[in-house]
């Protein structure tokens, strides 16, 4: 698991402390569906960190630096609002100073092979719902209280919640 900080720490290198946080977290989680597999929190992080997994695969099977956007003009408050309705003053003001409008697209560029090695190093989504399977906890969106069919739409509006530097965050920029 400790993949996944390598990644962050390769986008924004100050981002030692937050990696080692996010890594630990994700071994509490695990920890803590192995004590109790019913924690909806643990399991829904579970069944998100399975489909990040699918997902950050299959970009970098598909994008390359030449994917990568030369500008990035930010959020938009209508975009915004149209996606998140009530929450959208909440979201708006936690992406005023958006992650992405702070990146150098350049060195996005030079580093991404090098984050996709990272990726490969990363297990599956297969591998993780195994794990989730063999502790008896949820493995699936719909075992989490979302359909199959709103998948794209999480896995959209999900980097927008917090203002993260991550590769789904990442993925705005990638035509």
């Amino acid at each position: 698991m400790r993949n996944f900080s390598k990644i962050t720490m390769i986008c924004d290198d100050n981002t030692y402390k937050v990696a080692g946080e996010h890594i630990e977290s994700i071994c509490k989680i695990f920890k803590t569906i192995k004590l109790n597999s019913k924690n909806l929190h643990a399991n829904e992080f579970a069944v998100g960190l399975a489909l990040v997994c699918d997902e950050y695969k299959k970009i970098a099977k598909t994008v390359t630096a030449e994917n990568v956007l030369d500008k990035y003009d930010g959020l938009s408050k209508t975009y915004i609002e149209g996606r998140f309705s009530h929450l959208a003053d909440e979201i708006i003001k936690g992406n005023e100073k958006d992650a992405l409008r702070l990146a150098d697209l350049d060195t996005l560029k030079e580093k991404l092979s090098a984050i996709f090695e990272v990726v490969d190093e990363l297990p599956t989504g297969d591998e993780i719902r195994d794990i989730l399977k063999y502790l008896g906890a949820p493995f699936s969106l719909s075992q989490v209280g979302a359909e199959n069919g709103e998948l794209s739409t999480v896995l959209e509006y999900s980097p927008l919640v917090r203002n993260r530097l991550t590769l789904m965050r990442l993925k705005r920029l990638f035509r």
